[in-house]
């Protein structure tokens, strides 16, 4: 036989279609069959968190982002306090810590998921529940999110004092050249304008050095003192009304949180794990002080030798050999 001879042979039966191989039942393989898993360091480390939805079905008891000295810190904590005296009460007393520790992680979860459903909300959206004008919405400061910020009623008299003079301002503003002429009818207004200037770190502040006169800069440009005063009567009507908003932009709020049903319902999942594992924790307490009590009912159930009044009888000297 010749060597092309030998070589179409060779060519012909790789061309053949390759039958699939069967298991001893006659099925055809999975195509997961064989498959061994990662053989990398980095696979293998992913692969140990497959099980890693929220926590609670962790294979390990600690999750790559948590701190092991916190975790060991805990664990010590426990032990100290619940003192397992064998082996079958420290396997309990460490059940008991890991549950604890999950109960702390399932709470730190669900405070962030709170926030992150109120920070889908936004001052504006807020100032537009409250039907405000849309120049408000839009100027509306993050303190509306708030609810434990507070206004004192010293500024929010300032703040309406100053919005009082704005409008009388107004009334006469256009026929005005020089608000240095002016300014001294409007000392709450200016004042506050000129703090909020301060604010916006301006190169030129309002006044001059001596505070006597409005800096010749601001003097040459009045279209620039109307605008900012527009600007700044935006801040003061929010620090002037804010207080009285309050009750009702917790109302709204509340309702528009409990109307994100999606996310409400991951939640109410969540902290039904969340009641459980605290009920695993409790039985677990519960187990192990039924183990205690049982240990000292046989201890007091078992015939002590009654001591004879501290009599120890002598030892006997051996004299045979060892």
């Amino acid at each position: 036989m010749t060597s092309n001879q030998n070589q179409s042979e060779v060519e012909a039966q790789e061309s053949k279609p390759v039958e699939p191989t069967t298991n001893t039942d006659g099925q055809k393989p999975s195509k997961h069959q064989g498959q061994t898993g990662p053989k990398t360091q980095a696979g293998k480390w992913r692969s140990k968190w497959n099980a890693l939805t929220h926590g609670r079905t962790a294979k390990s008891p600690l999750l790559p982002f948590e701190d092991e000295k916190q975790y060991r810190s805990h664990i010590s904590e426990i032990h100290k306090a619940l003192v397992p005296d064998n082996y079958v009460e420290h396997q309990i007393v460490e059940e008991y810590a890991n549950s604890t520790w999950r109960i702390q992680r399932q709470e730190k979860r669900s405070a962030y998921q709170r926030e992150r459903i109120l920070e889908d909300l936004t001052p504006t959206m807020v100032a537009r529940m409250l039907d405000l004008e849309e120049r408000y919405c839009n100027a509306a400061p993050g303190y509306l999110l708030n609810p434990k910020y507070k206004i004192s009623k010293t500024q929010q008299t300032l703040a309406l004092a100053a919005l009082d003079q704005y409008e009388r301002l107004l009334e006469n503003a256009k026929g005005i050249a020089n608000f240095n002429l002016v300014w001294r009818q409007f000392p709450d207004l200016f004042n506050a304008l000129a703090n909020w200037v301060d604010l916006q770190d301006t190169t030129r502040p309002l006044f001059s050095s001596t505070g006597k006169d409005l800096d010749l800069a601001w003097q040459q440009h009045p279209q620039e003192i109307l605008k900012s005063l527009d600007k700044l009567e935006l801040t003061l009507f929010f620090i002037a009304n804010f207080m009285e908003f309050k009750p009702q932009i917790r109302i709204l709020v509340e309702a528009w949180y409990f109307a994100q049903r999606g996310e409400l319902y991951r939640l109410e999942r969540d902290d039904g794990g969340l009641i459980a594992e605290r009920k695993h924790a409790n039985a677990l307490l519960d187990k192990l002080m039924q183990l205690r009590k049982s240990q000292f009912l046989l201890w007091a159930a078992t015939p002590k030798e009654v001591p004879l009044h501290g009599f120890h009888p002598p030892k006997e000297i051996g004299f045979r050999p060892e």
